[in-house]
This record gives C-alpha cells, sequence and structure tokens, in this order.
C-alpha cells in the first residue's frame, strides 16, 4: 500500500507548498493520513515484536540443538555400555555352556563308574552266596560237635552230681557228729558262763567295797583259763577278767573289748554317731562300730586335754619364697593342677574388746589336733556356747566376723579348723617349717611357728589350701587309709570339742549338760546336721547351704555338681580303674542331662512361687551342660561315683546319714535350714523334698514352731561374700 500511495503522496504534497494552504482548511486525506500513521506505527511495533520473536525462536533453536548434541552424546555412552555388557553376558554364556558340558562328561564317566560298580556288586553277592554255603556247612558241622560236647558234659555232670550226692552224705554225718558236739560244749559253755557270772559280781563287790578278801583266787584262775591265758599277777588284779571296766567308771580312754560288748538296742543319736567314729581308732581299740552305746563312745573320747597358746594373734610377714614353695609342694602333694573357685582373701581384724582365746584340743593321733579360736565379753560369766564352723577351703580365722557377732550377743563363741583344712592344711609333706604337727608327732605351738602358718595361710591360693584336703580324700577314695575326712572325722572333732567345753568354768549348763549350739557354712553346714543328729548335747542346729538329700541326687543322676567338688579323689579312682568310655559312657551322660533337666520342669511351679525361674531355667542348664562337658572329660560315670561315696562317706547313699535319716534324728530340737535358691550343690528342690518329708518328726512332738527353712531368693548360686548370709 505504501508504494501505491507514494506517487501520489509526492505530487499532492508539492502541490501543498505551491498553494500553502491555510490550517484551517481540511483536506480529504488527512484522515487517510493519520490512518496512514497509526498503521506505520502497528507495522513498526510489530516488525519490533517480529524481530524480538526471530531472536528468541534463534536462542531456542541453540538450546534446542545443544540439547540435541548432549542427548547424542549419552545416547553413544549408553550404547557402548549396553554393547560391553552384551559382551560380558556372552563369554559368561560361553564359559557355562563350557562347565556344562564339562560336568555332563563326568556325570557321564560317574554313570559309567557306576554300572561298572553294580557289575562288582552283582559278583560280590554272587561271592557271599558261596562263602554263606560254606558257613552254613561249617556251622552244622559246628552245630553236630557241640550236641555231642553236651551230650558229653551232661554225662560228666551225672556223674559229678553223684560224687556230690555221696559227698553230701558224708558231711551230713559229720554235721551231726559237729551238732553233738556243739551240744555238749554249749552245756560246759553256760557253766562256765555261771563261773563268770559269779566273778563279775564279785569283781563289781571289789570295785564297790575296795576289798578282795572273800574272793576265791583258784576260782578266778580257773574263769581265767576260760577267757584266755593270764598269769598270776595279772588275776590278782582282777581287772584283767573285765578290761575297760576302771576305764568305764573313771573315764579313761581305755574301750571295751569286742568280745565284752553286749548286744544293746541304740537309740537314733548313738546309731548316727556310731558310724562316724575313726575307724583307726575303732582298731585300736578292738571295738565294733555297731554296737557302741553311749557310754562307750564317751569311752572312747576319753578326757580332752586343751593346751593354750599365749598371744592369740601373732604378727608375721610371710616372704614370697615361702608362698610360692608351699604352693608348688602343695599342688605335687593334691595330684596337679585341678579346677577350683576363687580364694577368699586375706584374713580379717579381730575386735580386740573382747576376750580372745586359741589353743589347740589335742588328740591321739597327728591328724587329731583340733586348733581351736574363741571369743566372748570379758563379763566373767557363764554363756551359752555357740560353735560356728567354716566352709571349703576356709579356715577358723574366717569365722572371726561370726565369732564377734555371736560374742557381742553374749554366747562363748567357738571356731576350729575342720580335718585338712586352715592350720590342719599345714603337713610336713608340704613344708616341714610351716606344719603344725611335727614328723615325730608334737604340736608347733610356738608363738612364731604360728604366726608364720597364719601369715602364709593368708596369701595363698584356693588350690593350694585345698591340697591337703583333697590329698586326703584321694587316699581315703583309693582305700590307702582308713580316714574319712569329708564330714565324718571333723564331725568327731566337734563331739570332742563339746566334751572339752563341758569341763569349763565360764559355760552355762543346764539340767547337767553344757548348752551348745552348732551353726556351719557349705562343709560346716553338713558337719553341723551330722553332729546334731548324733549328739544330743547339741541343743539348736542351722546348717546353711548344705542340707541335702544324696538319695535323690543319686535317683536323679544329679552328680556332676559334687564331682566338681571333689574332683581330686574321682580322678584318682579313673586314673586306677581306667576312664569310662563307650557309647554306654555318653549315653549315661546324656542321660544324667535329661534326668535334671526334667526336674527343673517338674518343680516350675515352687521356682514360680519362690520367684526364682529367671535363676533357674537358664543358669541351671548352662551349668548342667558345663557339667555334662566335664563329666565326659574326666570319664566319671555313676559306678565311679558310687565307689568313691563308699569309700569316702559309708552308708550315705543307703540312706543311713542321709538328709532326711540326719533331720529325723534331729527332731525336735531347734532347726533352721538356710539355703541358696538358685544352687546347683544342694538344690532348692530337694530341700524342699527333705524339709516336707521330714517336719513331722517335729509336728508329732507338738514342736512344729521348731523347724523352719529359709531361702534365699536374690541370686546366689552358693556363697560369696558374708552379706550373702
Amino acid at each position: 500500500s505504501r508504494h501505491r500511495l507514494q506517487p501520489f503522496w509526492h505530487i499532492n504534497c508539492q502541490q501543498a507548498a505551491r498553494m500553502q494552504p491555510t490550517f484551517d482548511t481540511q483536506h480529504p486525506y488527512d484522515h487517510a493520513l493519520s490512518v496512514i500513521q497509526t498503521l506505520n506505527a502497528d507495522v513498526n511495533e510489530l516488525r519490533g515484536a517480529l524481530q524480538a520473536e526471530k531472536e528468541q525462536r534463534s536462542r531456542e533453536v541453540g538450546q534446542c540443538r545443544r540439547d540435541l548434541t548432549d542427548l547424542q552424546s549419552r545416547l553413544s555412552q549408553l550404547y557402548s555400555e549396553q554393547n560391553m555388557q552384551h559382551q560380558t553376558v556372552s563369554c559368561a554364556l560361553t564359559n557355562e555352556i563350557a562347565l556344562r558340558g564339562n560336568s555332563v562328561e563326568k556325570l557321564r564317566a560317574e554313570v559309567a563308574n557306576a554300572i561298572r560298580r553294580s557289575e562288582e556288586v552283582e559278583s560280590l553277592k554272587a561271592l557271599q552266596i558261596t562263602n554263606f554255603g560254606k558257613l552254613t556247612a561249617d556251622m552244622k558241622e559246628l552245630k553236630r560237635e557241640r550236641v555231642a560236647a553236651h551230650v558229653d558234659l551232661d554225662e560228666r555232670l551225672r556223674s559229678e552230681v553223684a560224687d556230690r550226692r555221696d559227698e553230701c552224705g558224708r558231711i551230713i554225718e559229720e554235721l551231726a557228729h559237729q551238732k553233738a558236739m556243739a551240744t555238749a560244749n554249749l552245756a560246759l559253755d553256760r557253766e562256765r558262763m555261771d563261773v563268770l557270772t559269779q566273778n563279775v559280781q564279785l569283781a563289781g563287790e571289789l570295785l564297790t567295797t575296795g576289798s578282795c578278801d572273800h574272793i576265791d583266787l583258784s576260782t578266778l584262775l580257773t574263769t581265767a583259763s576260760m577267757v584266755g591265758p593270764s598269769t598270776a599277777s595279772q588275776v590278782s588284779a582282777v581287772g584283767t577278767l573285765l578290761p575297760g571296766a576302771n576305764a568305764l567308771a573313771t573315764g579313761g580312754q581305755t574301750g571295751l573289748p569286742q568280745g565284752l560288748t553286749m548286744p544293746v538296742k541304740l537309740t537314733p543319736q548313738e546309731l548316727v554317731m556310731s558310724n562316724f567314729v575313726p575307724a583307726d581308732l575303732l582298731q585300736r581299740k578292738f571295738l565294733s562300730r555297731k554296737l557302741l552305746t553311749a557310754m562307750q563312745l564317751s569311752t572312747l573320747r576319753g578326757t580332752p586335754k586343751f593346751i593354750r597358746v599365749e598371744e592369740v594373734f601373732p604378727a608375721c610377714e610371710a616372704p614370697d619364697q615361702w608362698v610360692f614353695e608351699f604352693q608348688q609342694k602343695a599342688a605335687a602333694l593334691s595330684g596337679g593342677n585341678f579346677t577350683a573357685e576363687p580364694g577368699e582373701g586375706a584374713v580379717p581384724d579381730a575386735d580386740k574388746t573382747l576376750q580372745w582365746e586359741r589353743g589347740y584340743l589335742e588328740g591321739e593321733l597327728p591328724h587329731e589336733h583340733v586348733p581351736l579360736l574363741m571369743a566372748q565379753l570379758p563379763d566373767g560369766k557363764a554363756k551359752p556356747v555357740a560353735i560356728l564352723l567354716h566352709g571349703t577351703g576356709s579356715c577358723k580365722e574366717k569365722m572371726i566376723p561370726y565369732l564377734e557377732t555371736y560374742a557381742k550377743q553374749g554366747f562363748l563363741a567357738v571356731s576350729m579348723d575342720n580335718r585338712h583344712l586352715g592350720e590342719r592344711a599345714m603337713v610336713p609333706e608340704i613344708s616341714s617349717n610351716l606344719a603344725l604337727v611335727s614328723k615325730s608327732g608334737s604340736i608347733n605351738i610356738g608363738t612364731d611357728s604360728l604366726a608364720k602358718r597364719l601369715a602364709v595361710w593368708a596369701r595363698l591360693s584356693r588350690p593350694a589350701r585345698l591340697a591337703s584336703y583333697q590329698a586326703s580324700m584321694r587316699r581315703a577314695a583309693l582305700g590307702e587309709s582308713e580316714e574319712h575326712p569329708f564330714v565324718f572325722d571333723s564331725a568327731w572333732d566337734v563331739v570332742r570339742i563339746v566334751d572339752y567345753l563341758a569341763t569349763r568354768q565360764d559355760v552355762r549348763f543346764a539340767e547337767g549338760i553344757p548348752v551348745v549350739g552348732l551353726m556351719g557354712v557349705s562343709l560346716g553346714g553338713m558337719i553341723t546336721q551330722l553332729v546334731a543328729a548324733g549328739d544330743t548335747r547339741i541343743r539348736a542346729a542351722a546348717p546353711m547351704i548344705s542340707m541335702q538329700c544324696f538319695g535323690l541326687q543319686q535317683a536323679w543322676k544329679m552328680w556332676a555338681p559334687r564331682v566338681r567338688t571333689l574332683q581330686v579323689p574321682f580322678r584318682a579312682v579313673v586314673d586306677r580303674r581306667g576312664g569310662a568310655q563307650g557309647q554306654d559312657f555318653l549315653d549315661g551322660v546324656e542321660k544324667a542331662s535329661a534326668f535334671r533337666k526334667l526336674r527343673i520342669d517338674l518343680n516350675d511351679d515352687l521356682f514360680d512361687k519362690l520367684g526364682i525361674r529367671d535363676q533357674i531355667t537358664g543358669p541351671r542348664e548352662d551349668l548342667i551342660k558345663s557339667d555334662d562337658r566335664f563329666m565326659r572329660q574326666l570319664g566319671v560315670n555313676e559306678a565311679v561315683c558310687k565307689q568313691v561315696y563308699k569309700k569316702m562317706n559309708p552308708r550315705l547313699l543307703d540312706g543311713t546319714l542321709d538328709g532326711p535319716a540326719l533331720m529325723r534324728s534331729i527332731a525336735p530340737r531347734p532347726l533352721l535350714l538356710a539355703n541358696a535358691g538358685a544352687g546347683q550343690r544342694c538344690p532348692v528342690e530337694s530341700i524342699y523334698d527333705v524339709f516336707n518329708r521330714t517336719r513331722d518328726s517335729w509336728t508329732d512332738h507338738g514342736k512344729g514352731s521348731s523347724v523352719h527353712l529359709y531361702v534365699a531368693t536374690t541370686p546366689i548360686l552358693h556363697h560369696n561374700t558374708r552379706e550373702d548370709m
């Protein structure tokens, strides 16, 4: 439009210039001009917008080109990666195909080999059939030979039976003759017994009046010839006809010969005590263990002699060399290394405001000397006695806190060293310088030797403290000694201590008997219940962590916990007879484990009642596994356990001296049982069994309130510190 209007517009502008019109005159094209100007402005605006749009599109096209270039590079990279993966997969497939090919070849070879073996098996079957045929023929021939041998044996047996019948006839005739002679001898013995009875009466009259003028010595000589060889001087003393009679009258140490021991009905207490009288003492006195009355038991113990030591707590330093040498020799004496619990530490200090006393109760043999430690208030009054017994590996000095507690409550508190523990563990085989008793049998009670023993003992490891104790049990288990160091011998020592206490002026008496109570921990608790059952002078007893039923342990195969604590004698028996082996032994261990787990399951209600299930189910099961491993390694089976118990603690497994029998013998005297709920050696379920089976022995006497059972529900497996008690 602009090009078409340009000539016209140019001409009209020139004409208008020549004509010089006025501004008031309106031209016909003015409106068109304004329209054109407006259009030109719009065109310019559109042109600018178009130019801006063009530039924007140019930028976008550039960005698209750059994006396209980037996309092309990424596609190229992905293509390369895909190509590499394809090559990897191709290689893997190629290798797999090769491996599969090899496997197929191996499989084909194995199949071929199996075919060859099957052919060999067929040939072996044929060979076995042939051999079986030959064996059958041989067996038939052997059977024919056996039948012939049996026929021959029957013939010989018939002949032997006939000969034996003839011999029995001769024996019957001889027995009839012997019977006739025995009848005649019996009549003669009755006559002699009448004479002997008359002489016994005369001897009693002599003991009463002191006169023997009217005694017919010829009659005594005749009686003496009946009893045994005798001299005239012995007969004139009369006492030779009644050996031990003077001792019974005066309280001497001479025992009654077995020939003059008359059968009597023993009380339960005498029956218990008779079983732990030392066997070597019985041999020296020629007495039978089964026929010991209370008078004979008192005579056997004799008159106690106490040797007092002036300085109760002498001080001394223990050089390392002493301790080292003692522990080396102790290990050799006990048979080498063995597992043991940690030691108990140094001896505690004593309260010097109390009146302390130390001394030794003298015995007939070196191992019968009893070290004692006593404490009381220094008020000069007569007091009841509390005998306090320590556990395995401990000593009387470790009981000082207990002694102080009881002494401050008004008791004469007494503690001793159990057999082969404490000072009694210091034997010449380990150290001649530290030994309580020398090889000659004398007691080393000097202040210097006592101080050395106490100082060295405080530093010894627990295995060294137990060495003499374990060695003595090994000797007993092997039958090399007559000792019973596990409980019995220490129980006899406690009875002798009560005898000594009966001679003291500072002891309270009731009805002519000293007022004595007994408490013990662990091993000391076992001694406590045994002594209380056998000695009625014990007014009250408190065995702690000790009451158990070995019969139940035997029934439930619970041998392992006690074997762990006494492993040296068990190991010695195993070494002598050979350790148990084979599938039967392993089956026995598994059976014992199953029995013990069943025992836990059957007592769930009891554990829930006490609130100790969490202490039992997990820890006890772990202990069972550990015990099973221990029994396998040691090679101990039930037969070994029974053999060791029979030697060390006779009459224990048959129930005579087991927990239930002891409790019935203690009744109706006051008894307190204390036990750890989660204990393994004295399981709480066994404690409840014993307690429930025997408490009627108190209730039947109207003393049901005199027997108590306390179970600690805190996590204590046995005992660790005094606070646990």
